[in-house]
């Protein structure tokens, strides 16, 4: 995994998302909120996602409710 992130200049976390998503294509969505990071994911077709996605979908599936 080090070798990874020192390759792509990004962090170990990053990486491990990014090396999730792709060891998963149809199923795993990462979130990144890293610039350097997501345009790698975007370079590799790795699925993520953001933080404002994330919450976004949080609140599809669980609806609050009053």
């Amino acid at each position: 995994m080090s070798s990874f992130s020192q390759k792509h200049g990004i962090g170990l976390g990053e990486s491990s998302v990014i090396v999730a998503c792709l060891d998963d294509p149809d199923g795993t969505v990462g979130v990144l909120d890293d610039g350097k990071a997501r345009s790698l994911a975007r370079s590799l077709d790795a699925r993520y996602t953001g933080s404002l996605g994330l919450v976004k979908r949080g609140f599809e599936v669980c609806k609050v409710r009053d």
